[in-house]
């Protein structure tokens, strides 16, 4: 676990922003083997009586914005990172935004599907991040980045980085969503409803890894799923 992070706008915060610092964090997980909405997790009971909540969908609380589609553009990493900055400036501050996953695109990895959450989080934290209206996703990496300082919000350095499923499963509670990688085997983009368990051969059939955004958790007839956020449409 490294750090936190909190968001501003950017380069003078607007009196009417409560200060965000120690209150929302935002985590990569890099060690996850099990997926999407209602993705299954390891049968780890005491980790969800440490939690608050037997059930917890960040969707209720109105801080996750609708699922957006990334088409042909393999950007994952930045539609992740994007929903989950969304979802921490509306937990600090009471409104929910649309920040620009095209600034990310254009100014840092753009369509690739190899492409970190982590580095365009550390990206973010030195750039900050415009919003949709002002730099909107046309579906492809552009020729020039038409980044624009002044029209940023600032991502103020604190990212926590973790492995640990226990631990992920406190600050997600506590803190809000959170972002993770994965191996998408073929299987997983036929998915549809319930919880989605691939088997440990799918996932090691393929290298190609996707990010998402993890909204909450959840139990079904002692099954442990995550509730997950992707970009591919709805």
């Amino acid at each position: 676990m490294t750090k936190k992070t909190t968001i501003e706008k950017f380069p003078e915060k607007p009196a009417n922003l409560r200060n965000t610092r120690n209150y929302i964090g935002l985590f990569l997980l890099t060690a996850l083997t099990f997926y999407i909405i209602g993705a299954l997790v390891q049968q780890r009971t005491q980790n969800y009586k440490n939690a608050k909540k037997p059930f917890l969908d960040w969707r209720d609380e109105g801080v996750v914005g609708p699922v957006k589609d990334q088409g042909n553009c393999n950007a994952s990493y930045a539609f992740a990172a994007i929903s989950a900055i969304e979802s921490m400036y509306a937990i600090a501050n009471g409104q929910l935004l649309s920040f620009s996953e095209q600034q990310i695109i254009d100014c840092l990895g753009g369509c690739a599907i190899e492409s970190d959450p982590m580095m365009a989080m550390t990206y973010l934290e030195r750039k900050g991040i415009e919003t949709y209206t002002d730099y909107p996703f046309v579906g492809k990496k552009n020729e020039k980045c038409e980044y624009d300082s002044k029209k940023a919000y600032l991502i103020l350095d604190d990212t926590y980085d973790m492995s640990d499923e226990s631990l992920a499963l406190v600050f997600i509670d506590e803190r809000g969503p959170g972002l993770f990688t994965m191996n998408t085997p073929p299987s997983f983009f036929n998915y549809k409803s319930g919880i989605y368990n691939p088997t440990e051969e799918e996932c090691k059939s393929t290298n190609e890894k996707r990010a998402l955004t993890i909204v909450g958790y959840g139990n079904d007839k002692g099954q442990n799923y995550w509730i997950v956020k992707g970009s591919f449409g709805t």
